[in-house]
C-alpha cells in the first residue's frame, strides 16, 4: 500500500515571491501594473476581499488587520 500525502506534495510545489513595489523604477511599476491587471481580468488572478469598511471606521479596520479576524484584503470606502 501506497499512502500519498497530498498536502505535502502541494505545499512542495509552491513557490512565493515578494518584492517592494515602491523600490520599482516607474516602468517597470506601469508593465507589473499593466500585467497584474490582465491577470485579475483574465481571472487567472484572484484576491479574496475580506472585509470592506467606510472610512469612518477606519480603527476598526486595524484592528480586524491586526487581530488576524479578516482574512484577505481589507477595503476601506472613502465615499459611500
Amino acid at each position: 500500500e501506497v499512502t500519498v500525502d497530498f498536502r505535502t506534495l502541494l505545499f512542495n510545489s509552491l513557490r512565493l515571491t515578494f518584492f517592494i513595489v515602491y523600490e520599482l523604477t516607474p516602468q517597470d511599476r506601469a508593465r507589473a501594473t499593466a500585467q497584474l491587471d490582465g491577470l485579475l481580468r483574465a481571472g487567472t488572478l484572484r484576491h479574496t476581499v475580506a472585509q470592506t469598511f467606510a472610512l469612518d471606521d477606519i480603527a476598526a479596520a486595524h484592528e480586524a488587520v491586526e487581530t488576524g479576524s479578516a482574512v484577505g484584503n481589507v477595503v476601506i470606502r472613502l465615499r459611500d
